[in-house]
């Protein structure tokens, strides 16, 4: 068995949004990050990645990413919708049976 395959394959997948003409990428939360994902801030922090799967945003004060505490509500809203409309049983109960 190929460890790093399987690792791969059963990461979060990234999906390409776009938000005021800039991609975005979005993914369900991972385990260990589902019980902190309490808040719109926290899902957004954890879940919203650039196109290298490197974080965008922050709720730390980190200087090279974005504080989501300064965005834009509905911008949050949006992000964290579509973030939300990835979490379904429908998909995890396909990808299950495909495997």
């Amino acid at each position: 068995m190929n460890i790093d395959m399987l690792r791969k394959a059963l990461s979060p997948k990234l999906v390409k949004i776009e938000v005021e003409g800039v991609e975005l990428y979005i993914h369900r939360p991972t385990l260990k990050a589902t019980p902190e994902c309490t808040s719109i801030e926290k899902v957004l922090v954890h879940c919203v990645k650039d196109e290298n799967g490197n974080p965008v945003f922050s709720d730390s004060g980190l200087i090279d990413l974005i504080d989501v505490n300064e965005i834009d509500k509905l911008f949050a809203e949006q992000i964290y919708m579509k973030v939300l409309g990835l979490i379904t049983v429908d998909d995890v109960i396909d990808s299950t049976e495909k495997k």
